[in-house]
């Protein structure tokens, strides 16, 4: 199962195939406990097996059954931390004077043990309004909570991406998954020859209010690797809620033999060019006319030192 913090395909078919009556077993490796209810809800047997490497075998020891029936090993681990029953609780200790976890330290199953845990809340605790005061919009290859990831040849009539990936010989750009440190924790987008198009971020009903962050050294952050380097001006921009548009050409940033950067453009640079950044309603938008294929991993606000952010000089 790849882990999605919000609905995506994997957890669509977790869904599907407990709806349809095939049992499912979903096996979460992670480095640490973290709000997955969604996931629980749409599993029959859950396990957290943390992070095995290159030890995966002893995980599917524990999941088949031998020739005869039988299963060779059982299951002993107990938690070590205590599992959130939000994802907002934290911290959450032993001892705290409010301690209500989902599952409490030292909780744990053996195969001739068997509970029957109840419909979980979906609600995350996280409101939108603190998903986006947080700072990072776009993170593992995905839009988080209160942001679209959208693509198409139409400023005004773009396609909001569902789950993961949107693909066709008729979109530019498509957007796939793609693997920077561990499998799908970024994306690809791929803009075709003489196809121009767009990659927006769009910020679901309320806009952001970056004034403040504007007037300081915050920059626009893009965990960025160039792919394919583009034939054509690589435009970044941001949009008002008022449809003004300032655009970046970040061209010169891009070169396909630079592994992963953090590509920093200045906020300022943005506000100079006209954009009301008290009502930014896309806080990212790529644009390129032509062939061209970037790998995006993250997007989001950062510090820098005066004079470290890019910020061209605008067109006359």
């Amino acid at each position: 199962m790849q882990y999605e913090n919000d609905n995506g395909p994997d957890l669509a078919l977790l869904r599907t195939l407990k709806a349809d009556g095939i049992p499912v077993v979903a096996v979460f490796l992670s480095g640490r406990p973290m709000w997955v209810n969604p996931h629980l809800n749409a599993s029959d047997a859950f396990i957290a097996a943390w992070l095995p490497g290159s030890e995966g075998g002893g995980i599917a020891d524990l999941l088949f059954r031998q020739a005869d029936g039988s299963m060779p090993y059982d299951f002993t681990g107990r938690l070590s931390y205590s599992w959130p029953r939000t994802a907002n609780q934290t911290p959450i200790n032993v001892g705290d004077a409010h301690y209500a976890p989902l599952f409490a330290y030292g909780y744990g199953l053996t195969l001739a043990e068997s509970t029957e845990t109840p419909e979980l809340s979906e609600e995350s605790g996280l409101s939108e309004t603190h998903a986006k005061s947080s700072g990072t919009w776009f993170s593992n290859g995905r839009a988080l909570t209160g942001f679209s990831a959208m693509v198409g040849r139409d400023r005004d009539n773009l396609l909001v991406v569902q789950g993961l990936e949107m693909v066709s010989d008729q979109l530019s750009p498509s957007i796939m998954m793609a693997d920077r440190e561990v499998q799908g924790d970024s994306s690809l987008l791929h803009w075709r020859p003489r196809m121009p198009g767009y990659f927006a971020i769009s910020a679901d009903g309320r806009p952001l209010d970056l004034q403040r962050e504007s007037n300081g050294h915050l920059s626009l952050s893009l965990l960025l690797k160039t792919a394919q380097a583009p034939s054509k001006p690589v435009l970044a921009a941001m949009r008002d809620a008022g449809g003004n548009t300032a655009q970046i050409d970040m061209t010169p940033l891009l070169d396909a033999e630079d592994d992963w950067q953090h590509y920093r453009i200045s906020l300022r640079c943005f506000a100079e060019r006209g954009v009301n950044m008290e009502e930014i309603a896309v806080p990212l938008e790529l644009y390129t006319t032509d062939e061209a294929q970037l790998l995006l991993a993250e997007v989001r606000l950062a510090t820098a030192a005066k004079g470290d952010a890019f910020c061209p000089a605008a067109r006359p």
